[in-house]
């Protein structure tokens, strides 16, 4: 995924660079640039919401092993502390 990603953005910065150097007016490169970076970005939304997405979704899963972790450690100790309260009153 990260190669994609990498690949986009270069292409976006090379078309700028090769916009910089083309021989049109400044207000027409100014708009090509403009252009291109909004091309850049729609090309980059996708592949940002998934990945945002995909973390959300691993977040979810580690609160819920952490959770499920805590509930079995309570679990535990109160098992602990039964089984030392009966040998102590045995």
């Amino acid at each position: 995924m990260s190669n994609v990603i990498s690949f986009i953005i270069g292409a976006v910065f090379g078309g700028a660079i090769a916009l910089l150097f083309a021989p049109q007016s400044g207000e027409e490169l100014r708009a090509n640039i403009r252009n291109e970076a909004e091309v850049g970005r729609q090309r980059l939304q996708a592949p940002y919401e998934k990945s945002m997405q995909d973390l959300r979704e691993r977040i979810e899963m580690v609160q819920a092993d952490v959770q499920s972790l805590l509930e079995r450690s309570d679990e535990q100790e109160e098992q602990a502390a039964e089984g030392s309260e009966a040998a102590e009153s045995a």
